[in-house]
């Protein structure tokens, strides 16, 4: 079994050794602003670590609204997060899928075509 912990990105094997830990999740760019993240300077030192390593996306992630001004940025901004997770070797990404919102279901008669 795997222990380990959300820890600040910043020398994060350096970190999660001094908890003891042998897993650990970080966050790869702000978790509240929509900059993608960059490419890591600790790359070589992270596809080098031999635990799995996790990655949280930014919470403004919404990929399950209707309305495209907020999910065509949020799918652009998990695909960037992504490619950068995998450029070191990430087990996986953590996101939360967002939120539908209220949405408007109707039911219509198959015949009419009128709504019930």
């Amino acid at each position: 079994m795997n222990v380990g912990a959300h820890i600040p990105s910043k020398n994060a094997i350096e970190e999660i050794k001094q908890r003891k830990g042998d897993t650990f999740q970080i966050f790869i760019s702000s978790p509240q602003m929509w900059k993608s993240p960059k490419p890591r300077e600790d790359v070589d030192i992270l596809q080098d670590y031999d635990g799995p390593i996790y990655v949280h996306a930014p919470y403004l992630i919404n990929v399950a609204t209707p309305n495209n001004k907020v999910r065509h940025p949020s799918r652009k901004l998990l695909k960037d997060t992504c490619k950068v997770a995998a450029s070191f070797g990430a087990k996986g990404v953590i996101v939360h899928g967002g939120s539908v919102g209220e949405v408007e279901i109707s039911v219509l008669d198959m015949t009419t075509g009128e709504k019930l």
